[in-house]
């Protein structure tokens, strides 16, 4: 027995509209009594013909994709589809909101916030939030995005454009000094490199003078070096880093 069953299905009134649509199901899809998530209060199913079954809900969904292109679902009006499936999402052709102006934005702020007041609305909102995003599936889907070619170019684009404003760059800056400098931070990290210490590190910088280093992290801040970097010299990975030199025995 399958976890879920993946199918496209077709779910229509007599004598009326239909409805194209993907389901994945904990029950076979035979005996699934569901029609389909249209927001068309008019639209009314009463039968449901199962168009195909699929193994996975990426076939699933590639075939409700060819079946709103061939049938333009999004824009035929025996359909009560009012968007068309894509591979990123769905896109609109008729019953698209139009843009909305700024008097109406203001509007649905003030709406908003005026139910956010109301405690019982405030308490659903956030446990609806809660639960979509504690959810397994919205991890792995957050995961997958985040994952993806397109989602890494995006964000180091969006860094180096920061990175390109002086004052950011300079504010940025001046928050790592003061968090990684200041002596309670110190003493933490201090703290935590005498409990899990590992290695000692003998470094030699680029004038011959040799260290015996056992916080890498302290040792990099206080000499201006990136610490991965010198991670990796130590480690052998690269030969060095500044100039400098080194290599690392475990205690």
């Amino acid at each position: 027995m399958a976890d879920r069953w993946h199918y496209v299905y077709y779910s229509y009134e007599q004598w009326g509209r239909g409805y194209i649509g993907r389901r994945s199901s904990k029950v076979h899809p035979s005996i699934d009594p569901y029609m389909g998530s249209f927001t068309d209060k008019t639209f009314a199913p009463t039968s449901k013909i199962i168009l195909a079954e699929f193994d996975s809900v990426e076939e699933a969904i590639q075939a409700e994709i060819n079946l709103h292109v061939f049938f333009a679902v999004d824009s035929n009006p025996h359909f009560a589809n009012r968007a068309r499936q894509t591979s990123t999402g769905f896109a609109w052709n008729r019953g698209c909101p139009t843009p909305r102006t700024g008097e109406q934005r203001q509007a649905m702020s003030n709406s908003l916030q005026c139910a956010w007041q109301e405690p019982e609305k405030r308490q659903k909102w956030l446990k609806g939030l809660r639960r979509a995003w504690s959810s397994e599936s919205r991890r792995q889907a957050h995961r997958r995005a985040r994952q993806s070619s397109r989602y890494r170019n995006e964000m180091s684009l969006l860094v180096k454009q920061r990175w390109e404003n002086d004052d950011f760059r300079r504010e940025q800056i001046q928050k790592i000094q003061e968090m990684s400098l200041s002596e309670s931070w110190k003493k933490r990290h201090l703290d935590g490199c005498n409990k899990n210490r590992r290695y000692l590190y003998i470094l030699t910088s680029p004038s011959g003078e040799t260290f015996r280093v056992e916080s890498l992290r302290l040792f990099c801040l206080a000499h201006k070096l990136n610490q991965e970097c010198m991670r990796r010299v130590a480690s052998g990975e690269r030969k060095s880093h500044h100039g400098w030199k080194g290599e690392r025995h475990a205690l």
